[in-house]
């Protein structure tokens, strides 16, 4: 009997202790359950805000690596930046992709160079335009220059490196200035087939009558073609169809030329070559920010390109002293294509020559171009000639080596910063590797 109760006892014991093991497990197991389910709350909350803060962040998308630079400095992490074009690539030839155009279409702002320069990207602009994004040019703040023509105003190195000679008074008789010059300019241009005479500033402008009678010159076949074409259409008439349309397709192609600045005219792009064009820039665009951000007020975006202003004034007398070591007469440029005519405005030097005809990459010279490009290469003696990291060398090592002379070929950054390890990450490093390697070529 007492058997049994300590065995029935014993059993009640086993009994009680799972029960309460169990109880014990049940019950961290819901607590467990709790924080689980806090924790996930959490997650779900944090998550949720950062969805809201992106959601509410202004975004704006910038076309060069160089504009985006400029608006990634100038808003300092208030608004979301994306850049088009990567390091390296040529804005010229640039074809962006399905999504980047999609980016455009639906950002609040879309930051572009304007005058054509991004000839591949100039249906996606008009696209997102089209849909009610705002586009910003950046030259539509500058002061710009015809290629080949003369300064718009005067870039003393005193008032080019003084904030005070950009006072509005100055800035006033600029615009005056190169108002009449446009207008000057555009009278010639209108009637530049039906004068004979030609006046000193076009003489002096690389004159696009004189020049295309030259290119014609040197391209004697495309001449004949069109003399036999008047004499003999009746006797051969598919031949002379065929020329006809060669004439044609060569016409198209140089309307297309002119409609994206592939020649001697219009107005220059390349306007970052000059830090205090850029600071111009920089104060549009901050007008331009303040529209569409309202986390900052107006006079904290005016403070913000006033900073970069004076960091770039102070840019611009860094760039004059360093080029202080290039004799007067061996300032002289001969470029891959025509993209520094801003740093030769803006720094008293003259560009004598291009490998590649007019302002765009996308040109060809012809063999006519290239011989007259060597001539001058040898009667100015110029000790180099100046590449791009965005195109082949090719072309400019050939002119450097059929000159005969001791010259150098130097890369230059032109339509793009580096890469982030490179020396011409930002802006400013990219003024001063170039500033350098040009003084060092030409010193």
């Amino acid at each position: 009997m007492r058997r049994l109760l300590a065995l029935l006892f014993a059993v009640m014991l086993v009994v009680s202790a799972c029960a309460s093991d169990s109880s014990t497990e049940s019950g961290s197991a819901e607590d467990g359950g709790s924080d689980d389910e806090v924790s996930t709350e959490e997650s779900s909350t944090a998550e949720g805000s950062t969805e809201e803060s992106s959601a509410e962040a202004v975004s704006v998308v910038a076309t060069t690596t160089i504009l985006g630079d400029l608006v990634t400095s100038l808003a300092d992490g208030a608004v979301d930046v994306e850049v088009i074009l990567p390091p390296l690539a040529d804005p010229h030839e640039y074809q962006l992709s399905a999504g980047q155009a999609e980016s455009m279409r639906t950002a609040d702002l879309v930051v572009a160079n304007g005058e054509g320069l991004e000839e591949g990207l100039i249906d996606a602009l008009e696209a997102a335009e089209e849909d009610g994004v705002t586009v910003f040019e950046a030259t539509s703040a500058v002061e710009t220059i015809e290629f080949g023509g003369e300064a718009s105003h005067d870039h003393s190195d005193e008032g080019h490196s003084d904030e005070e000679g950009h006072s509005d008074e100055e800035e006033h008789s600029h615009d005056e200035e190169h108002s009449d010059e446009e207008e000057g300019h555009s009278d010639e241009e209108e009637h530049s087939h039906d004068e004979e005479g030609h006046s000193d500033e076009e003489e002096h402008s690389h004159d696009e009558e004189e020049h295309s009678d030259d290119e014609d010159a040197a391209k004697p076949v495309r001449l004949v073609a069109g003399t036999e074409e008047d004499e003999d259409h009746s006797e051969d008439e598919e031949h002379s169809d065929e020329e006809h349309s060669d004439e044609e397709h060569s016409d198209e192609e140089h309307s297309h030329e002119e409609g994206h600045d592939h020649d001697h005219s219009g107005a220059d792009p390349h306007f970052w070559f000059d830090p205090m064009r850029v600071a111009d820039v920089v104060d549009a665009l901050a007008e331009e920010l303040a529209t569409i951000d309202d986390t900052i007020d107006d006079e904290e975006w005016t403070a913000r390109a006033e900073s970069m202003r004076e960091d770039l004034v102070a840019l611009d007398g860094e760039v004059a002293e360093t080029l202080s070591a290039v004799p007067d007469e061996q300032r002289l440029l001969v470029t891959n294509h025509d993209a520094l005519g801003y740093f030769a405005d803006a720094y008293d030097f003259e560009v004598v020559g291009t490998v590649i005809p007019g302002g765009s990459t996308l040109a060809e010279p012809s063999a006519a171009d290239l011989e007259e490009l060597i001539e001058t290469v040898q009667d100015t003696s110029t000790p180099a000639v100046f590449a791009e990291t965005i195109e082949n060398s090719r072309l400019a090592e050939v002119v450097a080596e059929e000159a005969g002379q001791d010259i150098t070929v130097v890369d230059l950054y032109t339509g793009s910063l580096s890469e982030e390890d490179g020396p011409a990450a930002t802006y400013a490093e990219f003024m001063r590797t170039n500033t350098e390697r040009i003084a060092d070529a030409l010193s």
